[in-house]
C-alpha cells in the first residue's frame, strides 16, 4: 500500500492513473471492502479534502452524505505554483516522504533512471568459484520461479565510474541480495549503501560462522555448495524473498488454484 499522503493522490491524478474515488482508492493500494482498510478511508478522504481547500483538487461530494465523494476528480494547475515555491521538488519524491525520511543530498547525485525496472540488484564478490550461485540458483529463484527482474552489478556496468552503476542499480531495485562471503569490502559498502537508502537487503553467506559483528543481528541465509544445500538454499530464498516483496499470499493463491 502506498502512503495516502497528498503527494501521492496528486501524483496518481496528475498520471491519470485514477479520475474517480474507486480508482484513487485501488491506485494507493486500499480495498474498502477489507476490513482492515476500513481506518483508513478517514485518513484519506482528511487528505482529500484539504487538497480540495488549498486549490490543488476539484470533485463534488453526495449531498446527503458529504464524506462520499462522487463522480470525477480533478487535479487543478496551481500545483505548478507550488512546485515553483518548493524549489522544484518533484511529487514522485515528495509521495515517498514519512516522517522518518531524511533529506539529504547523495554524494553520487541523483541516480541514473534505469533503462527497464528492476526488482532485484545483486552484489557479491566477482569471483568465479561463486558465478554458479547467481548464474544457476539465484537466477533460477529470482527470474523463473519468481518471474522477477535482477541484475548483478556487472550487469550494470557502463564506461562510467562503476560506483555510479552500482547507485543506480541500488535505488532502482525493490531489495538487494547481497552475497557476504569472503568478507569482500566492496559488498560490504554497498549493503551500506543499501540501508542507507532504505533498501531491504537480504545477506546470504557460504560461511554463517565468520559473520561480522556488525550484520550478525541481521537474518542471513547459509548455502552449502551440494546438492541437496543448493536446494535447501533455493527454498529459503525463495520464501524470504516473497515475504519481503509481499509476494507470498499471491503465490499461495495461485498455487492453489
Amino acid at each position: 500500500m502506498r502512503p495516502l499522503n497528498g503527494a501521492n493522490i496528486l501524483l496518481l491524478l496528475r498520471n491519470k492513473s485514477a479520475t474517480n474515488w474507486e480508482e484513487l482508492c485501488a491506485g494507493l493500494g486500499l480495498n474498502p471492502e477489507k476490513p482492515e482498510h476500513e481506518t483508513l478511508i478517514p485518513s484519506l478522504l482528511r487528505n482529500l479534502h484539504e487538497l480540495r481547500q488549498l486549490g490543488l483538487v476539484q470533485f463534488a461530494v453526495d449531498t446527503a452524505a458529504p464524506d462520499i465523494v462522487v463522480g470525477e476528480i480533478r487535479h487543478t494547475q496551481l500545483w505548478n505554483q507550488f512546485h515553483q515555491a518548493l524549489g522544484g521538488q518533484r511529487l514522485v519524491d515528495l509521495a515517498t516522504l514519512t516522517p522518518n525520511t531524511l533529506v539529504i543530498q547523495p554524494y553520487f547525485g541523483r541516480p541514473k533512471e534505469p533503462v527497464e525496472p528492476l526488482d532485484v540488484f545483486v552484489v557479491m564478490p566477482f569471483l568465479k568459484e561463486l558465478e554458479p550461485v547467481y548464474n544457476d540458483h539465484i537466477q533460477k529463484v529470482v527470474m523463473t520461479e519468481l518471474h522477477l527482474r535482477a541484475k548483478r552489478g556487472d550487469d550494470f556496468f557502463s564506461s562510467h565510474e562503476i560506483i555510479s552503476d552500482v547507485w543506480a542499480g541500488i535505488n532502482a531495485a525493490k531489495v538487494i541480495i547481497a552475497d557476504i562471503t569472503g568478507h569482500n569490502a566492496n559488498v560490504f559498502y554497498e549493503i551500506g549503501l543499501a540501508h542507507t537508502v532504505g533498501k531491504p537487503v537480504v545477506l546470504i553467506t557460504r560461511n554463517l560462522a565468520a559473520v561480522p559483528f556488525d550484520v550478525n543481528h541481521f537474518r542471513v541465509i547459509f548455502y552449502e555448495n551440494t546438492k541437496q544445500g543448493m536446494q535447501d538454499f533455493e527454498q529459503k530464498l525463495t520464501k524470504t524473498l516473497q515475504e519481503t516483496l509481499g509476494l507470498r499470499d499471491e503465490h499461495e493463491k495461485n498455487a492453489s488454484e
